[in-house]
């Protein structure tokens, strides 16, 4: 056997080689980061649902207290009180008024200096945080689920993508794009789906003609933070009540569908979980 024979191949990897290792460190990685980017989401949407479900109960149990008064009081006096103690815009929220909870409401917003950019975000946080009603949720309430996102004093609850989460006192006509075409009512304090026609529960004497169903819409826009929201009196956060003196005339929030509101996350999705 000749020197030459006996020359033993060179230790270390060729450029080919690490070429071929680098490539498929890279695809790895990938991979993994994209699982883990699709993990990441589907916490956000989970932890988002849970959040809006927990700020829903709260706000339905409120909400359905007032069955107890639809016999003392009319549906105009009704729907009067509801815009007192469930404000979702700040121009509900008004001096001189007798309601005790919207002195306090008021004296809360002269602390603040609110506008209407997420006004009904922050009259949702308001109503959780000092109407008195929901202190065990509150304490339940992370840090991290407030913020103040428009600078204006006046915070928000915020979902996993940091944006404040939407509130309607009331909702006529909105249909979940989840669930576009199926109608539902409240029965006996239960979503019912599949129901043809739909009224405000609160109307049992029929003292208006033109009723929606009208519950407490909570939302989120997910991940893309496009509502899809049709609102044919302007704006994301125009008022579901009209001026109109016997109360009967909503703004109409239509429904929401399409590829913006696909990946919303609403209380109303979740009735039907």
């Amino acid at each position: 056997m000749t020197a030459n024979q006996m020359q033993t191949k060179p230790a270390g990897f060729t450029l080919v080689e690490l070429l071929v290792v680098i490539i498929i460190v890279s695809l790895l990685s990938a991979l993994m980061l994209g699982g883990l980017r699709a993990a990441s989401a589907r916490n956000n949407v989970a932890a988002t649902e849970f959040f809006i479900n927990k700020l829903s109960d709260a706000i339905f149990e409120r909400y359905e207290a007032y069955e107890d008064l639809v016999g003392p009081e009319t549906i105009f006096q009704l729907r009067e009180r509801l815009a007192y103690e469930l404000p979702d815009v700040w121009a509900d929220v008004q001096s001189g008024s007798a309601n005790p909870l919207a002195r306090v409401y008021h004296r809360y917003k002269t602390n603040c200096t609110p506008d209407t950019t997420y006004e009904s975000a922050e009259c949702l946080y308001m109503i959780v945080t000092q109407s008195g009603y929901f202190q065990d949720v509150v304490e339940t309430i992370h840090a991290s689920q407030i913020g103040d996102v428009d600078n204006d004093g006046a915070p928000e609850f915020l979902d996993s993508w940091k944006r404040p989460i939407g509130f309607f006192r009331w909702a006529p006509g909105y249909v979940s794009a989840r669930y576009a075409g199926t109608a539902f009512e409240l029965q006996n304090d239960e979503v019912v789906a599949g129901v043809a026609t739909v009224a405000d529960f609160f109307d049992v004497k029929g003292e208006c003609p033109a009723d929606f169903s009208m519950f407490p819409l909570i939302y989120s826009g997910g991940p893309d933070q496009a509502m899809g929201l049709t609102v044919n009196s302007g704006g994301w956060l125009a008022k579901a009540l009209s001026t109109n003196t016997n109360i009967c005339q909503y703004t109409n929030i239509g429904s929401s569908s399409g590829p913006a509101a696909n990946d919303n996350i609403t209380n109303h999705d979740l009735f039907y979980e």
